[in-house]
């Protein structure tokens, strides 16, 4: 799919310089570029995932300290991109060449001329073409990321319906939701299958206001992973960071984490309320947590340990985790129990903090059996 060129408006001010910058930057393939709330002058002025961009409209040129400035701002970022529509001096050229700096001239039209040999590489077609392709498919896992998301929400609501008693009134809201937001979820997936990705962001705005509706229901503690789509695409980037780093042991790591915490926090809470069922044994976890420490590290570097023994040290957090589990069920069986001795009916948060343990501990179990 080719990037259709920058439209071409006169320039009335520095807003719409930088909406003509932005459209210029995603004409070099940086599809996921947009504009920063930083103001007028305010620094970086347009970003993606791997470039930054400064936009000046000035009618006089733009000097070499303004360019070292950009640089500083754009540490963070693989790329740094001027914008002016003064042109520059000759020694913000030669600098620019130095560092790396790619530099636009922009004419009063938005129209934008490269001003510098790495302005010059960006604009090559090869490189657009190679550089659009991969942020495609970095924005497709991301999407991947959400849509997976959602559908172990879904899977959250479609069990706390199955096993937490409502009453007649509540239950009938609740499946009529609870259908809308199965076919929505759906729909969502098919739309990031089909990289149909403004469908998918229209989709995605149903089905939080679905999940808006059903929090009333179970409670705003019950929500998956992901709170929206952008907390996903920050996800999905951190994932893509490092091709040194094995991604399997740093998402196993991070699952056990969560568990870990998540149980830690509860049964804090438990304790007060069920001190004979919750008992303070569940935290005492030391070789699993030192399991998941050397977890992490073999994600930072694989290298550190050979193949055969990445597996045994999967095999002992499998082995942890199974151990944890095995005591939180009993640990809900006795506050189970504890209720129906009171004949009382349990309290909804406990069907809840149920629900949750189970999802991450198969949340654990699908990545120790994928990796």
């Amino acid at each position: 799919m080719e990037l259709p060129e920058p439209k071409a408006t006169f320039l009335l001010d520095w807003q719409s310089a930088e909406i003509a910058a932005l459209e210029h930057m995603k004409s070099l393939g940086f599809i996921d570029a947009q504009r920063t709330q930083s103001g007028a002058d305010g620094g970086i002025d347009v970003e993606s995932s791997e470039a930054a961009a400064q936009v000046k409209f000035y009618a006089s040129p733009v000097g070499r300290p303004d360019i070292q400035r950009l640089r500083g701002a754009a540490n963070g970022y693989r790329i740094s991109v001027f914008y002016s529509t003064g042109g520059y001096t000759k020694e913000a050229v030669e600098y620019a060449d130095s560092a790396g700096v790619a530099l636009f001239l922009m004419d009063p039209y938005g129209n934008a001329e490269a001003y510098s040999q790495s302005a010059e590489v960006l604009v090559r077609p090869d490189q657009v073409r190679e550089r659009q392709e991969q942020l495609e498919e970095l924005k497709a896992v991301r999407y991947r990321l959400a849509a997976l998301s959602f559908e172990e929400d879904y899977s959250l609501y479609a069990k706390f319906g199955k096993q937490v008693p409502l009453g007649e009134e509540e239950a009938a809201y609740f499946a009529h939701v609870l259908s809308d937001l199965d076919t929505s979820v759906k729909n969502f997936r098919e739309a990031v299958r089909g990289s149909q990705f403004q469908v998918a962001d229209s989709l995605f705005e149903k089905i939080n206001n679905r999940v808006l509706f059903l929090t009333w229901i179970t409670g705003e503690e019950f929500r998956g992973r992901y709170e929206d789509i952008d907390e996903a695409v920050a996800q999905g980037w951190k994932l893509q960071s490092a091709s040194s780093s094995d991604d399997s042991f740093s998402r196993i790591a991070s699952a056990v984490i969560d568990l870990m915490a998540f149980l830690e926090e509860l049964f804090r809470a438990w304790e007060a309320s069920y001190p004979q069922e919750a008992g303070v044994y569940l935290l005492r976890e030391p070789v699993l947590k030192r399991s998941v420490g050397m977890l992490l590290s073999v994600g930072i570097d694989p290298s550190i340990l050979q193949p055969e023994l990445q597996m045994q040290l999967k095999d002992s957090v499998k082995v942890g985790v199974a151990r944890l589990a095995k005591q939180t069920d009993k640990t809900f069986r006795s506050i189970f129990d504890y209720y129906k001795q009171l004949k009382f009916d349990c309290p909804t948060n406990v069907f809840v903090a149920k629900l949750k343990f189970e999802a991450l501990v198969e949340r654990i179990s699908r990545l120790l059996n994928a990796s």
